[in-house]
């Protein structure tokens, strides 16, 4: 290894951990914190019930499922709550 070689690594490792490193560690710590607001839409919850979209809005007019928490023209989603409580409800065991 050079001297310049060594003089980098050395000046690097004096300022810490690279950008990637930070957002890494950034990322870990962002998935470990509660997030009330993580919304699922029609299309993640039927892959969560393992059933098609169709049926989520089905769930939706029969009133199984609460109304959305966020709707706009075009998107609906529900809050983690809100399936806990449905999947709660319905006595779903492995969902």
């Amino acid at each position: 290894m050079s001297q310049r070689q060594r003089a980098k690594k050395t000046a690097r490792d004096h300022l810490g951990p690279r950008r990637s490193e930070l957002a890494q560690q950034r990322k870990a710590a962002r998935d470990l914190q509660p997030n009330p607001m993580r919304l699922y839409r029609t299309y993640r919850l039927a892959r969560l019930f393992d059933v098609d979209p169709a049926t989520i809005w089905r769930w939706k007019q029969e009133g199984i499922l609460p109304p959305p928490a966020v709707k706009f023209p075009g998107f609906e989603a529900w809050t983690e709550q809100q399936i806990a409580g449905v999947i709660a409800a319905q006595g779903v065991t492995n969902a």
